[in-house]
């Protein structure tokens, strides 16, 4: 369910063949922490499922689908594209973070910045991320910023109160006014969320400046302290993704225009 296309896509798939690649690290240390440093210690994955629901169809139905393999006609399959990117933060307290270039078909929905330092050590854990002394946050896509009002944090004094109540909102906002999922469960409550902080910034209220063929994506972080040495940003976009399929020969493309 994490994997984007999946999750959002609820129609049936016709004559098409799945495929999960999966890319591990060189090393278990992001999974694995041992207080004795014991760098011998890692994971072994002896056994792996992949559940896929299949669908079968009235005999008109086949019929109906049948004619579209007969026909040679392609579909546009529209989901939401979960993408990581990582940087090491400079040691400065004033960063102006270069992301990407995207096409308008695939324009970011939703930002999520996390921060982590030192995690180069097995007795560290990689599961958390660390409180970074952030004082201003700006999402830009072209020439429209998110968010538009000022982003105001300390976390010395506490005052986290919107960048918490931007993350809680998160999973009501990405996943609609649905079911149980309406009212919203984050993972962490505020004091958990003051320690651990993840920065959500939405950017799903877009305007017509947003047209053009190529959107320019990057992030300004304001720091009160500079940023310690070796600590990893990291940025999941989520964006609008598009691609077509035609069925009778089974091949997928990438659209990259409207």
């Amino acid at each position: 369910m994490i994997l984007g296309f999946a999750e959002d896509y609820k129609k049936i798939i016709l004559n098409a063949r799945h495929e999960l690649v999966l890319i591990r690290s060189r090393q278990d240390i992001n999974c694995i922490v041992s207080e004795t440093a014991d760098t011998k210690s890692k994971i072994v994955l002896e056994n792996m499922h992949w559940e896929m629901p299949h669908v079968q169809v009235s005999e008109k139905q086949q019929i109906s689908l049948w004619n579209i393999l007969k026909n040679d006609i392609s579909f546009r399959l529209a989901f939401r594209h979960w993408d990581l990117i990582e940087s090491i933060a400079p040691e400065i307290n004033s960063w102006t973070w270069q992301i990407k270039f995207n096409t308008a078909l695939e324009t970011a929905r939703y930002v999520i910045l996390a921060f982590q330092s030192n995690r180069n050590s097995i007795t560290a854990d990689s599961s958390v991320f660390d409180k970074i002394n952030i004082s201003g946050l700006k999402v830009y896509l072209n020439s429209s910023k998110f968010p538009e009002e000022n982003f105001a944090v300390d976390f010395d004094t506490k005052n986290t109160a919107q960048a918490f109540e931007m993350y809680a909102n998160f999973q009501s906002l990405y996943y609609g006014d649905s079911g149980v999922r309406r009212r919203g469960n984050p993972l962490m409550n505020r004091t958990e969320f003051q320690n651990c902080p993840i920065f959500f910034i939405d950017c799903s209220h877009q305007d017509g400046t947003l047209k053009s063929s190529i959107v320019d994506m990057k992030i300004e972080i304001e720091t009160k302290k500079a940023f310690a040495k070796n600590t990893i940003a990291y940025c999941l976009v989520i964006h609008d993704s598009v691609i077509e399929m035609t069925p009778s020969s089974n091949q997928v493309a990438k659209r990259t225009q409207i």
